[in-house]
């Protein structure tokens, strides 16, 4: 089949399946230019069916003066749509061309267009070659376009004919488009949806960059089609019934699918139905105490049961309260997870917050922050930092108020009846962490015999945890004793001995390079005592 493009004359240059039916041909056409100048180069699209037949031309000139392009490459967009790359320049032959990149829904309708900026600055118009010669598309819908720069020598006197001096490879990434569907706004923004019986929602749309008079609208309730014209942009609906139910829009230009968006709705008799805090996933200072609350809907008045959980870094589990509020004091760095679960009747919803909190200090020895304990009693006190770089850390001990030493560790004999601090202040840049310890010496409750200094065996935690290549692993024991720290790989091999002997009580830490490892799940496991802890490490490279 011939077809006739532009005014004099059209080169193609690639050509892909069409999203549909049919193929895709990219190419450039000439128009004719009534000044005897060069004449306009215009990036075309060319949509053929399966016979050969012509459906649609579509092209892509630039607002105003005359143009030339090189369309180079063209790909297929998982999202409908293709991309077109080459170069592009204005007025004439002699202006430098730089890469560029079309971005073309369904219909052949452009969504947007862009030009690299000159690579070399300094180079005048005239100095350097841009182009993009080809594009491929990844899984998320970035874009990927290879090409090259090349700068050229120039004779003054005849400043067409050019020489390359130097040609380099130009490689650019153009990031997916980041909304499900960034040409078309919709409401409500939250897509899986509950409501009790007889209750209404109301589905809006509102397509951006569309030319109105090619559009329909279709809207579906589990396939079945509500209505489909071209100004059916809302929608409310009642769900009478308890069920799961599909609320589909479809959004057709020139009579093709450009664009789709489902909400998954559920009936239910109750849920939750609002939050606090209405965040999931929270950031905050260690030692920060948080006010979690639920408010439930329902059908009937029965009474709710609340089950709030709360699961700390090393992954214990605590149930911690049965109303419809909560209060909880992070008092320890790491990954947590507060969860509440509302139950009336068969009905049942939850609710899970996950709680980064943030510290510099990640564990501390001795463990309670208030003690009793006998006069002329020996304590060492020892931080474990979540930044084990000495360059970027001050570290400031007191006793009683009075600055008494810089390092990690302290030792400190309570040889005076009453009550003593001791505190800690680490300063990593600009951000500051501390910690104190209230101790009654010599006080009536203290048992004559043996002191011991309160403490678990405790695997404490894994940081950074996905880590790549280097790890701390820390771990607190109550008293000098034997134990055995190893990591083994899935299958319950013992790929290294971190420890293996006596080990004095309190909080140490211990590093794993896993450089010489694959990626993978690695098990932390620390023996002793007759306990046994493990924990999951993931190496990431």
């Amino acid at each position: 089949e011939v077809f006739q493009l532009g005014e004099s004359s059209s080169e193609p240059f690639a050509l892909v399946s069409a999203h549909d039916d049919g193929f895709i041909v990219a190419g450039d056409a000439y128009f004719d230019n009534e000044d005897g100048n060069t004449p306009p180069r215009i990036p075309y699209l060319l949509k053929i069916n399966d016979e050969g037949d012509r459906q649609w031309v579509r092209y892509y000139p630039l607002e105003g003066g005359t143009e030339r392009n090189y369309t180079y490459g063209l790909e297929k967009m998982n999202d409908r749509g293709y991309v077109l790359v080459g170069n592009h320049r204005r007025a004439s032959i002699r202006t430098n061309p730089l890469p560029s990149a079309i971005r073309i829904n369904n219909n052949g309708v452009i969504r947007w267009r862009m030009q690299i900026p000159p690579i070399d600055p300094e180079y005048s118009s005239l100095h350097n070659y841009d182009s993009f010669y080809s594009v491929v598309v990844d899984d998320d819908n970035a874009i990927l376009a290879v090409g090259a720069y090349a700068e050229l020598g120039v004779d003054p006197d005849d400043p067409i004919n050019m020489d390359f001096l130097n040609i380099n490879a130009i490689l650019v990434i153009i990031e997916p488009d980041g909304a499900e569907n960034q040409y078309i706004l919709a409401w409500p923004e939250e897509r899986f949806l509950k409501v009790l019986p007889g209750d209404s929602i109301t589905f809006e749309v509102e397509p951006v960059n569309y030319s109105e008079d090619v559009l329909s609208y279709e809207w579906m309730l589990d396939n079945n089609v509500i209505v489909h014209n071209d100004s059916a942009k809302k929608q409310t609906m009642t769900f009478e019934d308890l069920g799961d139910y599909v609320v589909k829009f479809t959004l057709y230009e020139y009579e093709s699918i450009a664009a789709e968006i489902e909400w998954q709705v559920s009936v239910v008799e109750m849920y939750i139905e609002s939050y606090s805090p209405d965040s999931l996933d929270l950031v905050i200072k260690r030692n920060t105490g948080v006010p979690f609350s639920v408010s439930v809907t329902s059908v009937n008045e029965d009474p709710v049961e609340y089950e709030w959980s709360y699961t700390n870094r090393i992954g214990d589990v605590e149930i911690i309260g049965e109303d419809d509020s909560v209060y909880v004091q992070f008092e320890q760095a790491g990954a947590h997870r507060v969860a509440c679960a509302a139950r009336q009747g068969e009905g049942y919803d939850e609710v899970i917050w996950d709680v980064d909190v943030r510290s510099i200090i990640w564990s501390w020895w001795p463990v309670d922050l208030e003690m009793i304990v006998p006069l002329d009693t020996t304590i060492r006190f020892d931080v474990q930092l979540f930044n084990i770089d000495p360059d970027s850390l001050e570290i400031a001990w007191m006793v009683d108020g009075e600055e008494v030493e810089t390092e990690m560790m302290l030792e400190v004999i309570f040889d005076q009846r009453g009550e003593h601090s001791v505190a800690v202040n680490v300063v990593d840049g600009v951000d500051a962490d501390s910690l104190e310890w209230l101790l009654d010496v010599g006080g009536d409750a203290v048992d004559n015999g043996e002191f011991t200094v309160p403490g678990e065996f405790t695997l404490n935690g894994i940081y950074p945890n996905p880590f790549n290549a280097e790890v701390t692993v820390s771990y607190t024991l109550p008293r000098e004793m034997q134990i055995d720290l190893s990591v083994f790989d899935l299958n319950g091999r013992r790929v290294q001995s971190l420890i293996g002997g006596f080990v004095g009580g309190g909080v140490h830490s211990v590093r794993f390079n896993g450089n010489d490892f694959p990626s993978g799940v690695y098990i932390f496991r620390l023996s002793g005592g007759g306990d046994t802890q493990m924990m999951k490490g993931f190496l990431l490279k």
